[in-house]
C-alpha cells in the first residue's frame, strides 16, 4: 500500500507543516469560490490530507482550522462578489450561457436562506453559488456570517473524517489490502450480476411474456386432463383463482424445501458440508478492520434486539388501538 510518493509527501509534510496548512487554506478557497469550485474536487483532494493526520504527521485541529479559514474566506469572497455586481452576475459568462447554475442555488435560497447556507455547503454542484445568491439577495453580513462560520467549520471536520479514520487504520488496512481487495472486487462482480440479471430478464420477459402465456393456455385447455382444470382456474369471471393458485404453489416450494433442509440437517446430526465450506471460505476473507462491524450486524438477531423492537411494536399498536394486529 506504501508508494515513492506518498512516503514522499509524508516526509515533506512532515518537515514543513505550515507550508502544508497554506496547501489545505487553498483547496478549501479555491473549492468555495463561486464558479471554480464547481470543478474543484474537494474530497478527494483532503481525504490524503486526513489519512496524515490519523497517521500523526499533520495536526488535527490546525488542518481542521486551516480548511475552515479556507472555507470561510471562499465564501466570504463569493457572497461580496453578489453583493457587489447583484443582478448583474446573470449577463456574466458563465451565468448567461448556463443560467441553470444560479437557478439551483436560488431555488434553495428562496426556501430557507439560513438552512440554505448550510445545506449548501455539502452539495457540490451549488456549494460555490449560494453564497453569492445570499450577498444578491441583500442577506445581512453579520446574519450571513453566523451561517456560515457553523457551515465551515462543521464542513471542515466531516470532509476530514474519512481520511482521518482511514489514517489511523492505516497498518491494518496494509495488512488486510489484498484480501479486502478481493472481498471488495467480488461484492462488486455479484452486484453487477444480480444488476444484468435482473435487468435483461426483466426486458426479455416484457417483450416475451404474454405471448408464452397465451402458448400454455392454448396447450393446457387442449390437454385431455388438464383441460377441465384449466378453465376452472383461469376464468375471467374470478380473476382471483390465478394470483391463489400462485401462491399455493409458492407455499408448497417454500414448505417442501423447508421440511427437506430439516430432515438433511436432522439425519446430519450437525451443519452440513456446504456450512463447513462457506465458513472456511469467510474465515480465510477474514478482516479484522470488519470484525466489531460484523459482530454488531449479528447482534440485529439477538433476543434484547428483537425484544426491544417486538415491545415497542406492540405499545405502539396498543395506544393506536389496534387490538387484532396487536393480539397477531
Amino acid at each position: 500500500m506504501h508508494s515513492a510518493w506518498f512516503d514522499n509527501a509524508v516526509a515533506w509534510i512532515g518537515a514543513h507543516p505550515h507550508a502544508a496548512g497554506l496547501l489545505i487554506f487553498l483547496i478549501a478557497f479555491c473549492d468555495a469560490l463561486i464558479v471554480l469550485g464547481a470543478f474543484v474536487p474537494a474530497l478527494p483532494l483532503l481525504i490524503p490530507v486526513g489519512v496524515l493526520i490519523g497517521m500523526g504527521t499533520l495536526s488535527g485541529p490546525y488542518a481542521v482550522a486551516c480548511a475552515a479559514l479556507g472555507a470561510l474566506a471562499g465564501d466570504g469572497l463569493s457572497y461580496w462578489i453578489g453583493r457587489r455586481w447583484g443582478d448583474r452576475l446573470r449577463g456574466v459568462w458563465p451565468f448567461r450561457r448556463y443560467p441553470q447554475m444560479l437557478e439551483r442555488g436560488e431555488g434553495l435560497f428562496r426556501r430557507n436562506a439560513f438552512k440554505s447556507i448550510l445545506i449548501a455547503r455539502y452539495v457540490g454542484p451549488i456549494r460555490p453559488f449560494v453564497p453569492a445568491i445570499a450577498g444578491m439577495a441583500g442577506m445581512p453580513p453579520a446574519r450571513y456570517l453566523q451561517a456560515s462560520l457553523l457551515a465551515c467549520a462543521s464542513w471542515a471536520v466531516l470532509f476530514l473524517l474519512p481520511g482521518w479514520a482511514l489514517g489511523q487504520a492505516y497498518e491494518a488496512v496494509a495488512a488486510v489490502a489484498d484480501k479486502l481487495a478481493l472481498v471488495l472486487l467480488g461484492l462488486l462482480g455479484a452486484l453487477a450480476l444480480a444488476w444484468a440479471v435482473v435487468l435483461y430478464s426483466w426486458r426479455w420477459f416484457a417483450l416475451h411474456a404474454d405471448s408464452l402465456l397465451a402458448r400454455l393456455l392454448r396447450w393446457s385447455h387442449r390437454h385431455p386432463l388438464l383441460g377441465r382444470y384449466a378453465a376452472a382456474l383461469i376464468d375471467r369471471r374470478r380473476p382471483e383463482t390465478a394470483p391463489l393458485l400462485l401462491l399455493a404453489v409458492c407455499l408448497f416450494a417454500v414448505a417442501w424445501l423447508w421440511a427437506w433442509l430439516s430432515a438433511a440437517l436432522v439425519l446430519h446430526g450437525g451443519p452440513l458440508r456446504l456450512d463447513h465450506d462457506v465458513h472456511a471460505l469467510m474465515f480465510s476473507l477474514r478482516n479484522p478492520l470488519a470484525d466489531r462491524m460484523m459482530a454488531t450486524l449479528a447482534g440485529l438477531g439477538s433476543a434484547p434486539v428483537l425484544g426491544s423492537a417486538f415491545a415497542a411494536a406492540l405499545a405502539w399498536l396498543l395506544w393506536r388501538r389496534r387490538w387484532l394486529a396487536a393480539a397477531h
